[in-house]
């Protein structure tokens, strides 16, 4: 199969693009690892969440919503591989495994730092799925 040219029309601008070979992964497996791996919306979404600066902000508590396979994850494993200094600093959740024993844990151990610098992250998928009891 002959190399095609492909012109990329992300965030507006027009680059083109010579000698590109066709991806041969299925759509699940691929993972993007940049904003301008995203499309849509996504793009420019975390191109400005990336770009904000965080400094010392405290908690920060970001909500991401939409249509399913819109690139909320991809954006929130962006973002994690940006403000963690580690990955043993990220800690990933099912909404439906979250229950307050969980939380009550993370607010005892929020006075400690995370031993490599930069953030300690606490993603949870499906918040809408979490329990009542450990929302509040």
């Amino acid at each position: 199969m002959k190399p095609k040219r492909v012109t990329n029309r992300n965030n507006g601008g027009a680059a083109e693009v010579e000698n590109v070979r066709p991806l041969c992964l299925a759509p699940d497996q691929y993972t993007p690892e940049r904003p301008t791996d995203l499309i849509g919306e996504a793009c420019s979404i975390a191109a400005r969440l990336l770009k904000s600066s965080w400094g010392e902000a405290g908690n920060i508590k970001l909500l991401l919503f939409g249509a399913p396979g819109c690139g909320k994850t991809s954006i929130v494993r962006m973002l994690c591989r940006e403000l963690a200094a580690h990955k043993i600093d990220i800690e990933k959740i099912n909404g439906r495994n979250l229950t307050i024993d969980v939380v009550r844990e993370w607010e005892r151990n929020t006075c400690y730092a995370s031993l490599f610098g930069g953030w300690k992250i606490k993603h949870i998928e499906e918040a809408d799925l979490v329990a009542q009891v450990a929302q509040d």
